[in-house]
């Protein structure tokens, strides 16, 4: 975490983001009127089930969204300029320079026909215009700074020859060659063991330190978020239900759906034959369908304290305590107080 993060002129805002998805059946919005900043400096944890609109948030914010899937309406705005309302060439220009990605899958975002070298280098010669020798240079730096030992020796080796760890190590370092201002990290660790998963989070963290470079992070695991987020949005059903810093979200949260979803963290405790494993909470039911979504709060099904308002009319975002919103007829109450 950083304690430089700042909200007063945020670098990355989104404004009701809408991306709507065309089928047969009919029109899916995978996200709904998504709304929030990141400040400079800052990691923004962004949590919530597979399916919940998490990674399509982050391809709409770098228009990679296809055909059938469009982006409806909404503002995303990058130190105020809309990135929305660019053409594709001047677009072409932020995605990479200004705003990086490092994809869930290493295996499946590298060209398995290039090297490392050649996928690096691609990227310093395309978008700062580094001559060849150049480019390579500054890709085998970049490989140097996340930590890669040999690595002269990676540049010549394609990604089928590197380990699922080293792999990632690339592709952040592929992201993070143009000095972008904003990082999207989605699901970085995944498909990595314990060991890998904690190198990584700490390279992204000591990178952020050296750069600046705020960060998106995109997961569904908390104990991620608890060591990487100053602030964390928790979305279910493509829409945001909850919103606060870190700590608050951990300490008190106040969405019924927030408080599953930490209950349902695998977690250890003391006992007399030393640690062992707390039984696992779940939340029942299943995430509603955004063909037909629910009139009311779409966890309202699933949650234990819904009350017939719950399941009749939408929920507004409101402000609980500084800083802490929720989208819960019920939060105040729960939460021991009124919104603000």
């Amino acid at each position: 975490m950083t304690a430089a993060a700042t909200l007063d002129e945020p670098l990355l805002a989104l404004d009701a983001l809408t991306t709507c998805f065309d089928a047969r059946e009919g029109s899916t919005v995978a996200v709904d009127a998504m709304s929030y900043v990141v400040g400079r400096h800052e990691t923004l944890g962004v949590v919530g089930e597979s399916g919940c609109g998490k990674s399509v948030t982050a391809l709409s914010i770098l228009r990679l969204i296809k055909t059938p899937g469009r982006i409806e309406s909404g503002r995303v705005l990058l130190e105020g300029r809309d990135l929305l309302a660019l053409s594709e060439t001047e677009m072409r220009h932020v995605r990479g320079n200004a705003i990086s990605m490092i994809f869930q899958d290493p295996m499946t975002s590298l060209n398995p026909v290039l090297t490392i070298g050649q996928q690096i280098a691609e990227i310093a010669m395309l978008h700062q215009g580094l001559p060849r020798r150049s480019a390579f240079n500054r890709a085998a730096e970049m490989l140097r700074t996340v930590h890669i030992a040999d690595h002269r020796r990676c540049l010549n080796e394609y990604p089928h020859q590197l380990s699922g760890g080293m792999r990632q190590r690339v592709m952040i370092a592929m992201a993070l060659i143009c000095a972008p201002k904003v990082l999207i990290a989605d699901e970085p660790t995944t498909a990595l063991d314990v060991t890998i998963q904690a190198q990584i989070l700490d390279l992204l963290s000591e990178l952020q330190e050296t750069t600046g470079t705020a960060i998106v992070l995109i997961t569904h695991d908390l104990g991620v978020v608890s060591q990487m987020a100053d602030r964390v949005v928790v979305m279910y059903a493509a829409q945001k239900v909850e919103e606060a810093p870190a700590a608050d979200i951990f300490n008190a949260p106040l969405h019924p759906y927030t408080v599953g979803l930490m209950a349902a963290t695998p977690r250890f405790v003391a006992g007399k034959t030393g640690g062992q494993r707390a039984p696992l909470a779940e939340i029942p039911g299943t995430v509603p369908s955004l063909l037909e979504p629910p009139p009311g709060c779409r966890f309202a099904p699933r949650c234990a304290i819904a009350v017939d308002k719950c399941r009749s009319v939408r929920p507004p975002l409101l402000e609980y305590r500084p800083g802490h919103r929720a989208a819960c007829w019920r939060a105040g109450e729960t939460a021991g107080g009124d919104h603000a």
